[in-house]
């Protein structure tokens, strides 16, 4: 399958091209004129402020596998600890990005599942980011007060 056919199977079921698939990407050569025929780039729409109860559920979320991964910490289970922290990376990502849309907009652009975090992200949470990339210098396991530091200042 060409990229161009994976592209158009993105759209077919929907009428339009996803956002994923437009972003970061131009057309140096269409030979065929195959893409006269494709519709025009879909911007998903903006997303809205969580309400009391979205914002409490991605609270007692993130705080649920943060006492988890202690527990699965204390007791040595290191895969379950590195498997449920992925629970409060994703709800950390949501804080970040709902945080990025209040100080900026709702139409501010976040980008999708923390693609370019470092671009559209507080200063402070990129500072933490960058702290929990440095594989080298930092412990094999985060300790989960490490993860939870960012998670307070979203909100």
């Amino acid at each position: 399958m060409t990229t161009l056919q994976h592209v158009e199977a993105a759209f077919t079921a929907s009428g339009n091209i996803p956002d994923t698939i437009v972003r970061g990407t131009r057309v140096l050569l269409d030979k065929d004129g195959a893409l006269v025929q494709m519709p025009s780039p879909s911007r998903p729409p903006a997303p809205q402020p969580p309400d009391a109860a979205m914002f409490r559920e991605a609270l007692d979320n993130f705080w649920f596998h943060g006492v988890y991964c202690a527990k699965q910490l204390r007791r040595g289970e290191l895969w379950m600890f590195q498997n449920s922290s992925v629970g409060m990376q994703w709800r950390l990502l949501q804080m970040i990005e709902w945080h990025a849309n209040v100080v900026h907009g709702a139409e501010y652009d976040t980008w999708h599942g923390g693609k370019f975090v470092a671009e559209w992200a507080d200063a402070d949470v990129v500072a933490f980011l960058i702290w929990d990339a440095h594989l080298p210098t930092r412990p094999a396991v985060v300790p989960p007060e490490k993860r939870i530091n960012p998670f307070n200042y979203s909100f």
